[in-house]
């Protein structure tokens, strides 16, 4: 779903569902959602499996031609769908699952909005500091050859330093970005980065849950549209967006393909909390896994939120008195010995 807003994803999909639930022939609908899709990506790839479908291609074996567009999690809903003969219900649970997706993912980006904007002002008036102001203020105050305070003589050090150093810093941080990415490709580093954020304090446990919420939204949805139970533990796992849990997820798959039950194979993983483990019991007892899966995601959904809007509810204050700090640091600095200038002449 690279190529395509999850905004436009949704609306298609909302649509379909709709027009399919008329009992209209597949290949007229697509043609008609083709002319009425906004994205250049997105109609394209209609248009494309509009005339895939009228030469009697499956449905679901079309979307599957356009993998940035359509997930495995959303062809295998599709296909599900068709197989029972409710394609018109697995499409309205897909675009209810896309919508939350989307909720959440704006809620998110609104949540860190402000402190990114914080960050980038700060960076925009230091460096604005560093080299256009003081380099002049400077100049004025060898000219005037008076003795500069000490608060003045730190900053301009720190300026001079940073106007030096600024070119190394950012090689600096080439080089580790570098690094990173041959770590990543060449010695299994997002594996141990995904497996190690997770334990990292405060913001550890927003990545958790974040990743737990992915999991158990995409298992729900897939078993809701009577996707074999290990089918969809795969592609839970991958949807879930970090590598560590793909892989305690792919042990948990294997346990389950041996016979075991699903809530006793995720017990034996701490990454899991308990209550997951009783939920999926209980959904196993009594036969509704998908009933039980789903108000569960909601549940860590919903802490999600919560735990975003609490972190950077702490964080933005700090944020903005830091840069009230700095920031009247630098200007006292540059304008105590004008004022201390002033002063000498009105005597």
């Amino acid at each position: 779903m690279a190529t395509v807003p999850l905004v436009h994803l949704s609306l298609f999909t909302i649509q379909l569902s709709s027009m399919v639930k008329g009992q209209l022939p597949l290949d007229q609908v697509l043609a008609s959602l083709s002319q009425e899709t906004q994205h250049k990506a997105l109609r394209a790839a209609v248009e494309d499996m509009t005339d895939d479908v009228r030469y009697g291609m499956e449905f679901s074996e079309a979307l599957s031609m356009h993998p940035k567009i359509f997930d495995d999690v959303y062809v295998n809903t599709v296909r599900a769908g068709m197989i029972s003969g409710r394609l018109d219900q697995s499409l309205a649970r897909l675009s209810e699952f896309l919508i939350e997706k989307q909720r959440v993912m704006q809620q998110v980006r609104q949540a860190m909005t402000y402190p990114s904007l914080i960050l980038f002002a700060f960076i925009g008036v230091f460096n604005g500091m560093v080299f256009v102001i003081l380099p002049r203020f400077e100049q004025v105050f060898a000219s005037m050859g008076k003795t500069l305070p000490d608060l003045t003589k730190w900053v301009m050090d720190i300026g001079q330093n940073w106007r030096e150093s600024w070119s190394s810093v950012l090689l600096m941080i080439v080089v580790i970005i570098g690094c990173w990415v041959i770590m990543n490709y060449l010695f299994n580093g997002r594996y141990l980065w995904h497996r190690f954020r997770g334990k990292l304090p405060v913001i550890g446990s927003v990545w958790r849950l974040a990743a737990l919420t992915a999991f158990l939204k995409t298992l729900g949805v897939q078993l809701q549209n009577e996707v074999p139970l290990i089918h969809s533990l795969e592609l839970a796992g991958s949807n879930s967006g970090n590598i560590y849990l793909d892989e305690l997820v792919q042990s948990i798959t294997d346990d389950v393909r041996r016979g075991g039950n699903l809530a006793s194979a995720i017990g034996r993983h701490a990454f899991f909390p308990r209550i997951v483990q009783q939920m999926i019991l209980t959904g196993e007892q009594s036969g509704n896994l998908s009933e039980l899966i789903l108000p569960t995601a909601s549940y860590y959904e919903n802490m999600l939120l919560l735990r975003i809007q609490t972190i950077t509810g702490l964080i933005n204050p700090v944020l903005t008195i830091t840069m009230a700090i700095v920031i009247g640091t630098m200007m006292m600095a540059t304008f105590l010995p004008v004022f201390d200038l002033s002063t000498a002449m009105s005597r």
